[in-house]
């Protein structure tokens, strides 16, 4: 058992017994599912060649991720269904045609549903 933030008890482990007390190979492991939509710092930041952007999804939604240059400009665009928990998506510093990106401030938004959520990242070379 693990306590949240909170203080509130979460379940993330479950070790698997037989009926006279001996542990079996196997350790089960639940899934903890975020509470909340979120839009987390990318990692590494800054970064280069790649980095990792992660959106959390307390259920299954249809996103949208863009990621636009200081100007403004969408440079590439991530989308599809998520299902409930972590999305993990690596952008490896190319633009949608396949051509890679200066050196420079880049900010990536997630739009699922009614959540809207913008961050910035720097690319480095």
């Amino acid at each position: 058992m693990v306590l949240s933030g909170t203080g509130t008890p979460e379940l993330a482990s479950v070790e698997a017994v037989t009926f006279n007390g001996a542990v079996l190979d196997r350790l089960l492991q639940s899934k903890v599912l975020p509470r909340t939509f979120a839009l987390l710092p990318n990692t590494p930041n800054p970064f280069n060649p790649t980095t990792t952007l992660s959106p959390d999804f307390p259920r299954t939604a249809d996103y949208v991720l863009t990621i636009y240059n200081i100007t403004g400009q969408v440079v590439r665009t991530y989308s599809g269904q998520a299902q409930a928990g972590q999305l993990s998506i690596t952008w490896d510093g190319r633009d949608r045609s396949g051509h890679s990106v200066a050196s420079g401030v880049y900010f990536y938004a997630l739009r699922a549903g009614e959540f809207n959520a913008m961050r910035k990242m720097v690319l480095m070379k």
